[in-house]
């Protein structure tokens, strides 16, 4: 499923765009419900070789602190490169971001 307001979904803060690396998620056997706050959201995976395709976007491990259990916070990354984009360049990317994502399980109920 394609995401939907991609332009949107992507939009970077001034420190980039926050990501959770599943990989940390998983090794303690976490899902996407880990970093779900409400029952309305939905969590995307990308895989961090599909933004460094999307010139000049990098993942950086930025772990944060976190109320939940720690290993949340140490999940946490963002996406960077996004400095010196026209808002069309930005856009672009924000679509191929998009573009690439998948559906992660919904969260259960």
């Amino acid at each position: 499923m394609r995401v939907p307001g991609g332009d949107v979904a992507f939009h970077p803060e001034s420190d980039g765009v926050c990501v959770y690396r599943v990989r940390v998620l998983s090794d303690q056997g976490l899902g996407p419900e880990a970093i779900v706050t409400a029952l309305c959201n939905l969590v995307y995976t990308l895989a961090v070789r599909h933004v460094r395709c999307i010139e000049p976007l990098d993942v950086k491990a930025d772990p944060i602190a976190s109320p939940r259990p720690s290993f949340v916070g140490q999940a946490h990354a963002l996406i960077l490169g996004w400095s010196g984009l026209s808002r069309s360049e930005r856009t672009r990317r924000q679509r191929q971001l998009a573009n690439v994502a998948v559906l992660a399980d919904p969260p259960k109920a």
